[in-house]
């Protein structure tokens, strides 16, 4: 139907591609806790884009024989359909499993010291009644939860351990994407290391001046009171948006030209005065120490953005990021500004990034492989209020995992959340995929630009809304419904229940 309605837009021929088989970097479905770091499914092969696929639901990697199928359906193991079954494969791993066990075990026997300790009616039961003691392990269920989050340091820990790194986490909020690297950053930090032995990213110069003035954000000269710029012929090849922001007009090109993707960091030295502690060895090797990377790594990445800062000063990194960027970590969101995610983009590339926070809009069509996807939620907040992930965004977001050439295996790692385990990670991965929906909602400010684009006229917002794959759905939806009263008006043979089947061809 999507090849279709863009046909019928763009009056091009349309070629609607499906990959057949596997996938060329199989998945595996990891659900980490703050014990247990375990596969997810009981058959550790199973899941979608596995090995062994759907293990046989609904069509997805069939693996049992059709005598097989006859007689489990004959002693009643399964009913007629076995397409809508959920194999045994796709149930919770028994390391999870016993682990739930074990939670709700503790939680009994703590509610039954409660009810033992409560004084007895006349009769010799207790005074605590069914319901509040179902809303008693309900409480302490939801509790054990949030003891089972990990931290994203542990998190690490467990990836570098398993060899599962370079990784991206997908959380859904763009303050979250920078507490997180935050965070992780202080933890590598404060993990070993006395606070007396650390480096001072702020003591280094460059040109006689501290490289970390202010957060980062755009900056400029003011020569007068009327808030214009005093650019000096250096700074004229600058364009600016509509909030005043101010860039380098080829800057994305430089970043994503060869030179940014060459290897040898020795290209990238920067000519001019800079300190010479901030790339000392000990400084690169503290970095290495404590960090992702390897001391090599650390010095690349060191001399890649003082290069950066040298010459932009006006969107320079702030020194919270660059400490972030020497341990190999990231984040990666819409609130950042083109020519900073544009350089984190090329150093994961270069695997001169270890990890990457990102929101989900990461998952769509930019060039940044990873061994592993960490998915940090299970749950977000929609018109109805929380609610779990959609399967589509779940399979997108764990697609990015694997990359081609270089992994023989990608991983998927679901992290428990205060509010999900992982019963509902497989809930979400097994259910059946929605169709697509059109989200188009006129509202009055389009109407209004559109009238204002037209000249106050009506036909371009006319056109813009036929083009909507909503519109093109309702006239597909009336087409079929006039051809169906065409067939039932023009048949006279049959009763009008069969002709009523033969119109929807499930006579």
């Amino acid at each position: 139907r999507l090849a279709a309605w863009m046909e019928s837009v763009t009056g091009r021929k349309s070629i609607l591609v499906e990959a057949g088989g596997k996938r060329p970097v199989p998945l595996k479905y990891f659900f980490a806790s703050k014990r247990d770091f375990s596969p997810l499914f009981r058959d550790v092969a199973a899941g979608p884009g596995a090995d062994h696929g759907l293990l046989g639901l609904r069509g997805d990697g069939i693996t049992k024989t059709p005598k097989k199928l006859k007689d489990m359906k004959e002693k009643g193991k399964i009913t007629a359909d076995d397409n809508n079954v959920l194999p045994r494969g796709l149930e919770l791993h028994p390391t999870l499993q016993s682990s739930l066990e074990r939670r709700l075990a503790s939680i009994d026997r703590r509610i039954q010291k409660i009810v033992e300790r409560e004084s007895y009616d006349d009769y010799g039961g207790s005074f605590i009644s069914g319901r509040e003691k179902r809303r008693m392990k309900n409480n302490m269920l939801k509790a054990e939860l949030k003891k089972s989050v990990p931290s994203i340091f542990t998190l690490i820990r467990r990836l570098r351990d398993n060899d599962l790194l370079p990784a991206i986490f997908f959380i859904f909020s763009r303050k979250g994407c920078d507490n997180a690297a935050a965070i992780l950053c202080d933890s590598f930090k404060n993990a070993d290391e006395p606070k007396e032995k650390r480096p001072n990213i702020k003591k280094k110069y460059r040109k006689g001046k501290k490289i970390g003035r202010g957060k980062g954000r755009a900056r400029g000269r003011r020569t007068s009171n009327n808030n214009d710029w005093d650019l000096n012929e250096d700074e004229l090849a600058m364009v600016q948006d509509v909030d005043g922001r101010n860039f380098r007009a080829d800057l994305l090109d430089q970043l994503l030209s060869d030179d940014f993707d060459a290897s040898n960091s020795d290209r990238f030295k920067p000519t001019g005065v800079y300190d010479d502690s901030f790339l000392s060895d000990e400084n690169i090797q503290y970095y290495a120490d404590i960090g992702l990377l390897t001391f090599d790594e650390v010095k690349n990445v060191a001399f890649r953005v003082l290069k950066f800062n040298m010459e932009n000063e006006e969107i320079e990194f702030s020194n919270e990021t660059v400490e972030q960027m020497l341990c190999g970590i990231g984040s990666h969101h819409a609130g950042l500004l083109p020519a900073h995610k544009a350089f984190t983009e090329t150093l994961y590339r270069l695997e001169l990034m270890k990890v990457v926070f990102a929101t989900e809009t990461l998952a769509a069509g930019i060039n940044m492989p990873a061994r592993t996807t960490v998915i940090c939620s299970m749950a977000k907040r929609g018109d109805k209020g929380m609610e779990l992930l959609e399967t589509s965004n779940m399979l997108q977001m764990a697609g990015r995992a694997g990359r081609r050439g270089m992994d023989t295996q990608g991983a998927c790692v679901v992290a428990a959340t205060p509010f999900e385990g992982p019963e509902d990670a497989i809930t979400i991965l097994t259910n059946e995929i929605k169709p697509v929906i059109s989200q188009f909602t006129p509202s009055f400010a389009l109407a209004v630009n559109l009238v204002e684009r037209g000249s106050g006229k009506l036909d371009l917002a006319h056109s813009m809304v036929q083009k909507s794959f909503a519109a093109w759905e309702n006239r597909q939806a009336e087409e079929e419904m006039e051809s169906a009263m065409g067939v039932m008006d023009g048949s006279d043979n049959g009763s009008p229940e069969d002709q009523f089947l033969n119109v929807f061809q499930l006579a």
